[in-house]
């Protein structure tokens, strides 16, 4: 109580003294836990979420028990250990005493192993259907989605359908009750409709379908089907996944295992190339009650590089300085892939690649590094992420959406390390017609190599050609980019621009 009456005088003497972040920042003893929650209180409550966040980190940094900040951040306290609430054991039923043992006291180890696929909490509840009980238009096309061949024109006509946004209030509860009926046996749609909820930015709607397709594919046995789940996973990222990703790796089909095994990679951020269904089932054992930024943190002093490089590219959307000493000893190894990999974070955290590439000769390498170590000691107390979006749009907090694989590959196709073009390239090819939206954004590309790898894969995975050389001046590769991005709509590749008053009609 004392502490509490404490922070809220250090709350009011501040906020009356100050009138901006800066003089918050200067009146605050950044090394008292309670002096820097109070801080982030004040930045939550003047709609600044990703400092606010940032500052309760960095409070549990000073006292990794304090409350306010552990709750401010979503976790609750099981037995000894403060665990994410979306992953806490349910308690028990039996009043004040549940959760204690016979002595009284908490439960030791109540986090325990992770959960089995079947056990894992999915929030599958749907707003009620505002229609008529009797909606035969709306079931006709979900049973449509049910018996029509994967990427058939009858799917797509039932995908587009059940999205409309005059048929959706009652398309997600009947799609919902028909896929959690044992028998519907069908998630290759619904993993269709999560692609297209994310391209138009309704990623509530994409996590909500996405969270029934994971319950509903326990009863799926279509290679095609489970697949095209694991493909979703890698763009949706949420550790919920982890569980039924490790049985598809752990007993599915060659091609699904495949990716299974890529997107365990990108929800664990544990290098793919060696990622097994043990390894997977350690890591959700070790970390699946813990926040992701604990979770990173831990992975950021790995002593496998490339879990530290992948460790520290979360993190960096987080904010978390930590990264940097950690990217300078990164930067120095003669792994060119663990290299390469630390050049994007310092690329995506500061907008500069700083002159460093694996290929160049160690020595001027430390050259480089020598220098951008310099920079940071300089630099390290005003640093302000210029690579990621500004605080006022809501940055990119813990949960914001994760970059697109598909974007990534493309970006990939330039690339002078390794195998990782070729490896890119193959990956956008067996993709298909799925990763048209980022070849596309390839055509647009500043470097050449990527205009023309990316064209020849759309070649390939659509059969059409519309002239486009990328060798051409802008306004000829604009014109037929503009022909690409025209006949994408037609197919429901892209989304179309919408008319803000046109009328929704029926089919």
């Amino acid at each position: 109580m004392l502490r509490h009456l404490a922070i809220s005088i250090l709350l009011a003497a501040a906020a009356m003294a100050a009138d901006s972040f800066e003089d918050m920042q200067k009146a605050t003893d950044m090394t008292n836990a309670d002096s820097v929650f109070a801080l982030a209180k004040w930045c939550a409550d003047n709609r600044m979420p990703t400092k606010a966040t940032q500052l309760y980190r960095q409070v549990l940094k000073i006292d990794k028990d304090h409350f306010g900040a552990n709750t401010a951040l979503g976790m609750v306290l099981v037995g000894d250990r403060w665990v994410n609430k979306a992953f806490a054991p349910k308690a028990p039923a039996g009043g004040k005493d549940a959760g204690k043992d016979a002595a009284g006291g908490p439960k030791p180890g109540a986090a325990g192993p992770g959960p089995a696929a079947k056990d894992v909490a999915w929030d599958l509840s749907v707003a009620a259907d505002p229609g008529p009980a009797d909606n035969p238009f709306i079931d006709r096309y979900v049973e449509q989605m049910r018996k029509a061949g994967n990427d058939s024109d009858p799917m797509g006509a039932a995908v587009a359908t059940l999205l409309r946004a005059d048929n959706w209030p009652s398309s997600l509860p009947r799609l919902a009750k028909a896929m959690l009926t044992p028998g519907y046996g069908d998630v290759y749609g619904a993993c269709d409709m999560i692609i297209e909820l994310r391209k138009q930015d309704r990623m509530a709607e994409a996590r909500k379908l996405f969270a029934i397709a994971m319950r509903a594919s326990e009863t799926v046995s279509d290679p095609e089907d489970l697949e095209h789940l694991a493909m979703v996973a890698i763009s949706m990222r949420e550790r919920k996944a982890v569980p039924r990703l490790i049985e598809l790796l752990a007993g599915g089909p060659k091609n699904v295992q495949a990716t299974a095994r890529e997107a365990l990679a990108a929800i664990t951020r544990l290098p793919e190339k060696d990622l097994t269904a043990e390894k997977a089932k350690a890591w959700w054992n070790a970390n699946w009650a813990l926040s992701e930024d604990r979770i990173l943190a831990e992975q950021l002093r790995s002593s496998d590089p490339l879990e530290a490089a992948e460790a520290a590219a979360g993190l960096c959307e987080m904010r978390n300085k930590d990264i940097f000493p950690v990217l300078f000893k990164l930067l120095r190894s003669d792994d060119n892939l663990v290299v390469n990999k630390s050049v994007r974070v310092l690329q995506r955290a500061t907008t500069l690649d700083w002159g460093i590439s694996p290929g160049m000769p160690a020595d001027q390498r430390a050259k480089r590094v020598d220098a951008l170590e310099k920079w940071w000691k300089d630099e390290h107390a005003r640093f302000a992420w210029p690579g990621l979006p500004a605080e006022d749009g809501g940055g990119t907090a813990a949960g914001a959406s994760a970059p697109d694989p598909d974007r990534e590959s493309v970006e990939h196709l330039a690339s002078t390390t390794g195998a990782e073009a070729q490896e890119a390239e193959s990956r956008l090819r067996g993709r298909g017609r799925q990763a048209v939206p980022a070849l596309l954004r390839g055509l647009e590309s500043a470097n050449p190599l990527i205009r023309r790898r990316a064209h020849d894969i759309l070649l390939d995975a659509t059969k059409q050609d519309f002239a486009f050389d990328p060798r051409d001046d802008d306004a000829k590769r604009a014109k037929a980019v503009a022909d690409w991005r025209a006949w994408a709509v037609t197919e429901k590749l892209i989304p179309a621009p919408v008319a803000e008053d046109a009328p929704a009609g029926k089919p």
